[in-house]
């Protein structure tokens, strides 16, 4: 190993300069030094995966490539003396990148620590799909935080491929870019399967099946001018993605489309666009009453293989221009999609549909004919609650969970007393949609919720007037909780005693 240390600006730049300038490798290098690295480390053969199966399966063959090892680049803050003095999960550990030997140079993977993107005193910007990769280093165990990166080399794997091998590498599967460019070519497209000239939606399809889930589509390749779903593209996106699903989009560039993986988001507390698009400019709302919670996700955060990692993309870019494929892996056995399951509780909540609000305000009643409490400040915010879905002003956000996960927050909570029994002995499917419910103004700054509605990911909802015999599992809204059994579709209703009133939503990286 060869250590760089007490580097200045000067050092990065020409360490650009020794990489051919390139726009990936500059922009990490860029990001770390920002970040305090003052040593880099260089590994020469280090245990990778990536460009030694490009290497098996291509570069063996090719004339003026004699290296099957790339060069890894460590990055620490500060300055390390000696290599000894790096101790195991040491906190100066801001990642690494691998470096192909070939002309010119490109990253074949990249591990680099969230803490050189969001800095600690940043509360409104999140990479949500993320975990710890362990790191060998010198003897020891390092830790980094990160979602993983690739380049593609242009020849055995494209910007497709290298998307899927950062998703696989995520999810900690085997498959490497060579293997997906090997997977898809059994579907035929005309062009040689070597050199790569990139994927077909439908390979991507195939690919994302060949990690073990099951792949859904969006295809946007019509007239736009006919193109104006209430869904817009952003919103599918931010559902999977708050679901912990890393989405891959393909984007218009230039005369050919780019694939890209969203891995986070922004959050915009009091952003003017979010208020004014149906009060100013007429822009119709999500469903009948409420908005999506993506009116306040100005950004997402997504990987360019081109650019480098941790890059910011517009929303409006995606929802009004150049997005055309939305690419999804989902868990196995979820048939109800994410916006049938928002569609259904915005409707479910209308009051010029279902409106709910009465079966609520009947169960209050008769709880009160029999001398009965509700505690006041339950009261004043069942009271806001109703206001506001009269208003048609809610704020829905949705995400999946195992049933397992969303019950461990329903535990957490203060009324959990109140109706333990009923949620523990409630049957549940493995994974279960949640849909928070709120409103602006508790939403945009405090990023609270009212309630919560539980939507079966088995069911399939019926188009339409949405009634209480599909869907829908548990509804917990302030100082009431509905329950359903779907297997025979006993349904039954607890109206709580004690406080319960607003609370935090769980966004996916608190």
């Amino acid at each position: 190993m060869k250590l760089r240390k007490k580097l200045s600006g000067a050092d990065f730049a020409q360490l650009h300069n020794e990489y051919r300038n390139s726009k990936a490798i500059g922009r990490i290098l860029a990001m770390v030094e920002e970040s305090g690295c003052e040593t880099i480390v260089i590994e020469g053969k280090p245990k990778e995966k990536e460009y030694k199966k490009e290497y098996e399966k291509f570069y063996n063959k090719v004339f003026t490539v004699n290296s099957n090892y790339v060069e890894r680049l460590h990055f620490f803050t500060g300055v390390i003396e000696q290599l000894d003095d790096v101790v195991d999960s040491d906190a100066r550990y801001l990642g690494y990148c691998d470096i192909r030997p070939l002309h010119p140079p490109s990253i074949s993977g990249a591990l680099l620590d969230q803490k050189i993107f969001i800095k600690k005193n940043n509360k409104f910007l999140f990479l949500v799909c993320k975990r710890f990769f362990d790191v060998q280093f010198n003897g020891k165990l390092l830790k980094v935080e990160a979602f993983p990166y690739v380049q593609q080399d242009g020849r055995i794997i494209r910007c497709a491929q290298a998307a899927l091998t950062s998703i696989s590498t995520f999810y900690g599967k085997e498959q490497m870019g060579p293997d997906f460019t090997e997977i898809t070519s059994k579907i035929p497209t005309g062009h040689r399967a070597i050199p790569s000239s990139g994927m077909t939606g439908q390979q991507i399809g195939v690919s994302l099946e060949a990690l073990g889930q099951e792949a859904v589509l969006y295809e946007y390749w019509g007239n736009d001018s006919t193109d104006v779903p209430l869904q817009h593209r952003e919103q599918i996106i931010y559902r999977y993605l708050e679901s912990g699903i890393p989405v891959l989009v393909g984007v218009v560039a230039g005369s050919e489309m780019h694939a890209l993986v969203i891995v986070g988001h922004t959050f915009t507390p009091d952003s003017w666009g979010a208020q004014t698009q149906t009060d100013y400019f007429g822009h119709p709302k999500t469903g009948f009453i409420y908005h999506c919670c993506t009116n306040w996700i100005e950004r997402f955060v997504f990987q360019d293989d081109n650019l480098g990692p941790y890059t910011l993309i517009l929303s409006d870019f995606l929802q009004y221009y150049g997005c055309k494929l939305i690419a999804v892996g989902l868990p196995p056995g979820i048939y109800c999609m994410a916006e049938d399951a928002e569609a259904f509780v915005g409707d479910l909540l209308c009051p010029r549909m279902h409106n709910i609000t009465n079966t609520f305000d009947h169960y209050r009643e008769e709880h009160l004919k029999n001398q009965k409490n509700i505690h006041p400040e339950t009261d004043f915010w069942y009271k806001e609650f109703k206001k506001h879905t009269r208003q048609d002003e809610l704020v829905l956000r949705t995400y999946l969970r195992t049933a397992e996960e969303w019950k461990d927050t329903a535990r957490k909570l203060d009324s959990y007393s109140e109706y333990e029994d009923l949620l523990e002995d409630l049957p549940l499917p493995e994974r279960v949609w949640v849909v928070e419910i709120s409103w602006p103004q508790i939403f945009r700054h405090s990023r609270r919720l009212c309630g919560e509605i539980i939507v079966d990911t088995t069911d399939q909802i019926t188009p339409g007037i949405p009634t209480l015999d599909q869907g829908w599992l548990w509804m917990h809204i302030p100082g009431i909780v509905l329950w359903r059994d779907a297997r025979g579709n006993n349904k039954g209703v607890r109206v709580l005693e004690g406080e319960d009133v607003i609370r935090t939503h769980r966004f996916t990286c608190e």
